[in-house]
Formats: structure tokens, C-alpha cells, sequence
């Protein structure tokens, strides 16, 4: 475990391929001797994400989504989406990294619709329709009934 936190340390101290990171990325078994004198064993894994950019988990998933062809097409008009919606939606798209996680949304929305629900559900219950303008013009005739 020692050599592989070196080994990055030395790697990172100088200019280096991301993908140089990946070959240090294997469950490494070290042991210690606990507070009670027990030799226990701990399996690490050293996991990089790449942080050349902000939003780096999202864009990380979003690369991974793309390398299908099919889904590459649904990131892309995702992401040409929600740009579009950006000016449109500056209550809720404030900057660019709120940008990047409403692209990865839309697209799992697009590619999951019925696991977006459960969100969306919690979203319906959290808004006070009793206050709705547009509910109460809506069914106003059922009120008269």
C-alpha cells in the first residue's frame, strides 16, 4: 500500500497520463496490529477520479455513458438541452457545475424514466399545490359541484 501512495506521490509531483494511475488500481492487502494486539487485515483500493475539470464524478459518468453509440446520442441532445434551458432556468441552472449535474439528470432521466419518478414524487409532495392558481382555475368546476 506504501509503494502505491508513493508511487503517486512521485507521479503527481510531476506531469503524468491520468491513465498511468490506472495500472496502480488493484485491492492491495496490508495488515496492523490493532488496540488490542489483534493482526487484523485490510484489503485497500486506491480509486482516482480525475479532477482536471470541475464536476469530475459527473463528467467521469457521463463519458462512461457515452461509449455507447445509442447512449453517446442521448448525452449529446442532453447536453444541448440543458444549455438552452440554462437562460431559461437561472433559478435552478446558477452555474456550471449545476449545469453538468442537470445534464447528467436529463440524461438519466431520458435513459431511466420510471426511476426518475420516485424523485419527481418526492418533488410533487415538497410543492404547495393548495396555493396554485392555475390548480384552483383548473377545477373550479368541480368546487361548484
Amino acid at each position: 500500500m506504501r509503494d502505491i501512495l508513493e508511487t503517486t506521490v512521485m507521479m503527481v509531483g510531476n506531469e503524468f497520463d491520468f491513465m498511468d494511475l490506472y495500472d496502480l488500481m488493484t485491492l492491495e492487502e496490508t495488515h496492523y496490529i490493532d488496540s488490542f494486539g489483534t493482526d487484523q487485515k485490510i484489503d485497500a483500493l486506491l480509486v482516482v477520479v480525475p479532477t482536471e475539470h470541475q464536476g469530475a464524478l459527473e463528467t467521469i459518468m457521463l463519458d462512461s455513458i457515452s461509449e455507447d453509440p445509442y447512449d453517446a446520442k442521448i448525452v449529446a441532445k442532453a447536453k444541448s438541452f440543458v444549455k438552452d434551458m440554462r437562460s431559461i432556468a437561472s433559478r435552478y441552472i446558477k452555474n456550471d457545475r449545476a449545469e453538468l449535474k442537470a445534464h447528467l439528470g436529463v440524461t438519466w432521466a431520458v435513459q431511466y424514466p420510471e426511476k426518475v419518478f420516485r424523485l419527481i414524487n418526492e418533488q410533487i409532495i415538497s410543492v404547495r399545490w393548495e396555493n396554485s392558481e392555475v390548480l384552483h382555475k383548473c377545477f373550479e368546476q368541480l368546487i361548484s359541484i
